[in-house]
């Protein structure tokens, strides 16, 4: 019994013809080829297109590096030591409507995504070798530029999917040339290409490249579950005819006339078409029993994004996932979300503050540009007071200025604070509260153990929010 296509030209003893096929799988590699007039990135010269299309089809893919974007990114760059001129320089709009803080943002998305980035570098009226000055930097996608031939420099096009040496020269199939960043050159518009520290190749690739073949298993499911739902389910009825193998184009009408009477997203169930040669059966209809696919596919969709984690070395409940069987642990929380810090956060930092200074560095001498963090994650100093407490005035105040509950850091000349002491909203038991939280605080600093929260008639544990109605009777 032959399955799939039909060769019609074939003696059949019978044929059995399903709705869809697979097609096989191929993995893209990352291959350069030097044989044109460009440096091909990828066989097909649309690798970082295949990366981008990974990234929007996979919503776990696309939710872990968006999360790690915002902890690289941070809030944003400053001078350490509170250069004026070069913090001015990172607002200063450019003509792409963009300031540098814009830039920083988007160059990391690109090194999370593809493993690189590129900048536009537009050199001020007058640079010299001697004297270089940067006017502008400008982000550029990474997946619009490749090599030229020489590799000397680099030629860009929207999109390459349209190019073809070979056909006439139209505006949508030429590329645009572009000089190689050159220190010694500073002149016009130059383009500055970082690969990335691990590529032996011209082209980055990402860092996640292990999980590549996850990453389309977790579009692959997405998919199957849609087609299931939009199909009508698993195919639940094989329809045998006993007279004979038609042509194709008859076997073709003859499914989709069964198709339109019977089939459609409102109708449930596929049909499973057989032919065998002739006899005195009739057709005959046989039922299938559903499989558990789906269930197989629930579990392996597990598995599927855990190892897309792994290859980001992060952990879901980081991004605020929760994972089934786990509950949640604000200790072991902080310790897990340093220890992504210090292992995958700042290394990527500081690779890429490495470059923006030297870069920035070419305006500003010893250029010091760092990222201002995003807050760490917070375990038993989760009360208002008891983070004050390890605070001083200036630091708190700094804190409700970036809040915008005050309009400077200064208390106006002649004032005083009202504090908390003094708040008359404030009764004795909050007071109370208050005081419990400032010594906690301080036994924290001074290295004393937390006290055992079981043992505290202030605080239930017994799994509500809502406060213990009867303190002295616990």
């Amino acid at each position: 019994m032959n399955s799939g296509s039909i060769d019609t030209k074939s003696t059949f003893t019978g044929a059995v013809r399903f709705s869809t096929f697979q097609k096989d799988y191929v993995q893209p590699i990352l291959r350069e080829d030097m044989g044109r007039d460009i440096i091909t990135y990828g066989a097909d010269n649309l690798y970082p297109v295949f990366v981008k299309n990974l990234v929007r089809n996979s919503s776990t893919l696309a939710s872990v590096l968006a999360g790690k974007a915002d902890f690289v990114s941070g809030k944003g760059l400053v001078s350490k030591s509170g250069n004026k001129a070069l913090n001015k320089f990172l607002t200063a709009i450019t003509r792409k409507g963009d300031d540098f803080l814009d830039t920083w943002k988007k160059t990391v998305i690109s090194q999370l995504r593809y493993g690189g980035f590129a900048w536009i570098v537009i050199w001020a009226k007058g640079s010299t070798p001697n004297k270089p000055k940067i006017a502008e930097i400008n982000y550029i996608d990474l997946s619009t530029l490749r090599y030229n031939s020489k590799a000397d420099g680099f030629l860009y096009l929207k999109n390459w999917d349209r190019y073809l040496p070979k056909l006439p020269s139209t505006d949508d199939y030429i590329p645009e040339p572009y000089d190689q960043f050159d220190l010694t050159n500073p002149r016009g518009k130059q383009i500055y290409y970082y690969a990335g520290l691990t590529t032996d190749n011209f082209y980055p690739e990402p860092s996640w490249i292990s999980s590549i073949t996850s990453v389309q298993a977790d579009i692959e499911i997405s998919n199957y579950h849609k087609s299931i739902i939009s199909s009508g389910m698993f195919p639940n009825l094989m329809v045998t005819f006993h007279n004979g193998v038609p042509e194709e184009k008859e076997m073709e009408k003859i499914e989709k006339n069964f198709s339109d009477k019977f089939g459609g997203t409102d109708k449930a169930g596929k049909v499973v078409f057989s032919y065998s040669e002739p006899g005195q059966e009739a057709a005959t209809i046989t039922p299938i029993q559903e499989n558990d696919a789906d269930k197989k596919f629930l579990n392996l969709a597990d598995a599927t994004r855990d190892k897309i984690y792994a290859a980001q070395r992060a952990s879901p409940s980081l991004f605020g996932i929760a994972t089934a069987g786990k509950l949640g642990d604000n200790q072991q929380l902080k310790v897990s979300f340093d220890i992504f810090r210090k292992t995958v956060i700042e290394p990527v930092q500081d690779e890429l503050l490495k470059i923006i200074n030297r870069i920035v560095g070419i305006n500003f001498k010893d250029a010091d540009l760092e990222v201002i963090q995003i807050p760490a994650l917070l375990n038993y100093f989760d009360e208002p007071f008891s983070i004050i407490a390890n605070m001083t005035p200036n630091e708190a105040r700094k804190v409700l200025l970036e809040m915008g509950f005050i309009d400077s850091v200064e208390i106006p000349e002649g004032e005083t604070l009202i504090g908390w002491k003094n708040f008359p909203n404030l009764n004795d038991s909050d007071k109370a509260l208050a005081e419990k939280n400032l010594a906690t605080a301080e036994s924290l600093t001074n290295g004393s153990q937390l006290p055992d929260l079981k043992d505290d008639p202030d605080i239930d544990t017994t799994g509500t929010d809502e406060p213990n109605p009867n303190p002295s009777n616990s």
